[in-house]
């Protein structure tokens, strides 16, 4: 697992933000002006985390979008870890289901067929229009289509492996316009286990993480 921080040692409160996949903290830039430190985590090819580095915070929200959801739920099912606030975006705890999650055929399709022509598709639906894409594209890192197999690999033979995380996350933020996590599947996710939030948005945006700091 890749761990960066966007900012450190400004403030005693964090936010911990677990990427999707075939993201890095190259694409949250646009949150280095929020009022607390940022850790964003990605590349789950590897799914170790040093809670170590989470002792200088006496407050911490947990952050997950996408596959990072699942993630996180992992990691800190048995981890004694007090979280100020726990907030899935577009995604769920079950990161390959036909019912709850990414359909079994579009996850084992992604896989199977990626490359550079299909990661471009695949990043085209996630951000929901030609112009978000475009931006997206302009500011994000190179990828390695190996690696972001060998990613999809073990994000798949691990959530074969294990139960399902019964962590508890407090609010769900879902997009009523996400193209890679079904809105149905994710209400039948989160249905009676967190408090639903419906948003007018594509999977991913940058104004879903923005609005996340409004009230502060």
């Amino acid at each position: 697992m890749r761990c960066e921080f966007l900012k450190q040692n400004t403030s005693n409160n964090l936010t911990l933000l677990f990427a999707g996949w075939a993201m890095s903290a190259r694409d949250f830039r646009f949150l280095e002006n929020i009022k607390t430190d940022l850790l964003v985590c990605s590349d789950y090819r590897t799914l170790d985390f040093e809670t170590d580095v989470l002792k200088p915070y006496t407050n911490i929200r947990l952050v997950g979008f996408s596959l990072g959801v699942w993630v996180a739920s992992y990691i800190f099912c048995e981890k004694e870890i007090e979280f100020s606030e726990k907030i899935a975006i577009n995604g769920t705890q079950y990161p390959i289901d036909n019912e709850r999650g990414t359909p079994v055929k579009i996850y084992e399709g992604t896989e199977l067929q990626l490359s550079e022509t299909s990661l471009r598709k695949f990043m085209l639906r996630m951000t929901g229009s030609k112009e978000n894409f475009q931006e997206f594209m302009e500011n994000t890192e190179e990828k390695s289509i190996l690696q972001l197999k060998e990613e999809l690999c073990v994000i798949r033979n691990f959530a074969l492996q294990h139960d399902v995380s019964s962590f508890r996350w407090n609010k769900a933020i879902i997009s009523t316009n996400d193209a890679i996590f079904p809105l149905e599947n994710q209400h039948n996710a989160w249905n009676s286990k967190a408090n639903i939030v419906e948003i007018d948005a594509p999977h991913f945006a940058q104004s879903i993480f923005k609005n996340l700091w409004i009230r502060n």
